[in-house]
């Protein structure tokens, strides 16, 4: 019983090390999952419309495939990156401080997106 124990228990250590090992080196990458209809009925493509349209999956896919990966809130940005303006800022209109971060910062214009409230670069 002793070794069994101990073979098991080494078994064990070496797939949790191997499995966290291979999870940090993971990408993150989420999944909506979209229901095809209210119920189990048939597929309503409308309510799958109306789910992918509040998702804003459209919105994510399309700047994902423009080569946006890093989004940050205009709060955030503003508070990381407002050493790079030379200009007042204000936190109460952090879309236009997230603009003046990134013009005076020299950031090229295709470089990034402004969106609803986030900073897409």
């Amino acid at each position: 019983l002793g070794k069994a124990t101990l073979v098991s228990s080494q078994t064990r250590k070496f797939i949790e090390d191997a499995t966290g090992a291979a999870l940090q080196e993971m990408v993150r990458k989420f999944i909506l999952c979209v229901n095809p209809s209210v119920d189990d009925g048939p597929m309503d493509a409308g309510y799958v419309l109306q789910q992918v349209q509040r998702g804003n999956i459209l919105n994510a896919v399309q700047h994902g495939k423009l080569g946006y990966r890093i989004r940050i809130s205009y709060v955030d940005f503003v508070l990381n990156y407002h050493l790079l303006s030379k200009r007042q800022l204000s936190l109460h209109d952090t879309r236009q401080s997230c603009q003046s971060i990134l013009v005076d910062g020299n950031i090229p214009r295709d470089g990034y997106r402004l969106g609803k409230s986030k900073v897409w670069l």
